[in-house]
């Protein structure tokens, strides 16, 4: 009400000071009304006069009395909100809409992360219980190999023909060589001795051997082979040596174990394979080279340029059972097998020898304390190849051939020297066994097993009796 008499008390001064107001006292007060009007609009809806209504005294004074400090009522409905709160409003609901949004989407993508961390882990945590469970395996096994493998190199020696291999290795070894082909007195040479050795005097003792064995092939034809066929010893059911013709088992006969003509061929191949024994371990360049030409001082081929014909005869020749078959096709695996794991070791010291020039001093000793230690390891390497090697050779030697085969492959080879890993890639390929290349790859096989897998050979060695070496020992189904 007090409003109401302040707006009175201006509009109408007439009667409040008791004068009473006229027709023209009352069109002036209505003309002052409208204007005080005008000013109010113009300073409370400043936004709105253009499409205001014409506001009466009452609902001004309506207006005016609801709100004490002087201020516009509050729109109680959108529908009468002045549009630049509107507008605000929407602002501020599409400002808190986006950053609602934002904040899903980092939570998202960090539940995201947290996810793919968690299936990261958890699958190397799987990895590393699966490579536990594979070197737990390994250990086992080279906890049964190892005690067996340095039980063999202690207790058992390679041989080849008459050498000891393993002690020919040394360099102050005292095996001598016996020749006893030229006739006359037997002759007596060392290691250095071979190691000398001329060319020409190698091939003329390498003929010299291959025309006797073949000698003593024909004899033993005449009186122990009716058949025509090479006799060979294998090892009987009763681990006594018998002769055979070809596959066929005949009854050990007194006369036939002290044939002279036996005995020769005993003694000339192991002469024979103890030369190539001792030039191969003196000096394996020299060997190499010396058996890459022809052997009877005629001009020809080299080994190298020969076709496969030679092979095959030798294969031919040498008249495999099929448990010998089955042996020599193990041991080529197994024996390519360990050359791939020295083939990457090999490759995996060359990619660690330094290659950039050295900058500074200090760079230097550590590039050359590097060089050192990577040709230690070649040279490592190249010792543990030319022990397979030897291994290989005894073992197929000693174990898979018998007395015959040995001399029948010197025979057949002359006036060449092949290697026999030729005659045993061929016998591969005939049975379709994978290649040499393929072989050497690793196969689901780490370096360990394949390890593992040729100490079987190694064991199989030290299973091979003295009384054995001109027998086939078998190695299939062997307790090794």
């Amino acid at each position: 009400m007090d409003a109401d008499n302040d707006i009175y008390s201006l509009i109408r001064p007439s009667q409040v000071q008791g004068v009473d107001c006229s027709h023209s006292a009352l069109s002036s007060c209505n003309s002052f009304s409208d204007g005080f009007l005008s000013f109010l609009n113009d300073q409370f809806h400043d936004d709105e006069v253009a499409s205001a209504e014409p506001t009466t005294i009452q609902g001004l004074a309506s207006g005016l009395g609801s709100d004490k400090s002087g201020r516009p009522p509050k729109p109680d409905s959108p529908a009468g909100a002045r549009p630049g709160a509107v507008a605000r409003t929407n602002r501020r609901k599409l400002h808190n809409r986006a950053s609602q949004r934002q904040w899903r989407t980092r939570q998202k993508t960090r539940a995201d992360n947290l996810e793919a961390q968690i299936e990261a882990k958890t699958a190397q945590l799987k990895a590393l219980h699966a490579s536990q469970q594979q070197l737990e395996a390994q250990n086992a096994m080279l906890e049964d190999a190892v005690p067996q493998a340095i039980d063999v190199d202690t207790q058992h020696i390679y041989t080849l023909g008459n050498v000891d291999l393993t002690d020919l290795q040394r360099s102050d070894t005292q095996q001598t060589l016996t020749i006893t082909v030229l006739g006359g007195l037997p002759q007596l040479k060392t290691r250095q001795d071979v190691r000398h050795m001329s060319f020409a005097e190698f091939a003329m003792l390498t003929a010299a051997y291959a025309r006797k064995l073949a000698s003593c092939f024909i004899e033993l034809t005449k009186t122990d082979s009716p058949s025509g066929a090479p006799a060979q010893i294998t090892r009987t059911a009763t681990n006594s040596p018998a002769l055979v013709c070809g596959a066929v088992a005949n009854s050990p006969t007194k006369a036939a174990l002290h044939n002279p003509a036996l005995e020769n061929l005993r003694m000339w191949t192991r002469e024979c394979s103890s030369l190539r024994a001792f030039l191969a371990i003196s000096d394996i360049k020299k060997y190499l080279d010396f058996i890459s030409h022809r052997l009877d001082g005629r001009p020809g081929f080299r080994t190298c340029d020969l076709d496969d014909k030679q092979n095959h005869d030798m294969l031919a020749a040498m008249q495999f059972t099929e448990a010998q078959q089955q042996d020599v096709l193990l041991l080529r695996r197994l024996f390519y097998g360990k050359l791939g794991v020295l083939a990457r070791q090999r490759r995996d010291c060359l990619r660690r020898m330094p290659h950039a020039a050295a900058a500074t001093e200090y760079e230097v000793s550590n590039r050359l304390s590097e060089v050192v230690d990577v040709a230690q390891e070649l040279v490592d390497i190249t010792a543990a190849e030319r022990q397979t090697r030897l291994q290989f050779t005894s073992a197929y030697r000693r174990g898979v051939y018998t007395l015959t085969q040995q001399a029948m492959s010197m025979v057949t080879a002359f006036p060449y020297v092949t290697e026999n890993p030729y005659i045993f890639d061929m016998l591969a390929a005939e049975r379709g066994e994978p290649s040499a290349r393929e072989l050497m790859q690793p196969a689901g096989l780490d370096n360990i097993e394949h390890n593992i897998r040729w100490q079987q050979i190694v064991r199989y060695l030290g299973t091979i009796r003295a009384e054995d070496v001109e027998v086939h020992v078998p190695i299939v189904g062997a307790q090794v």
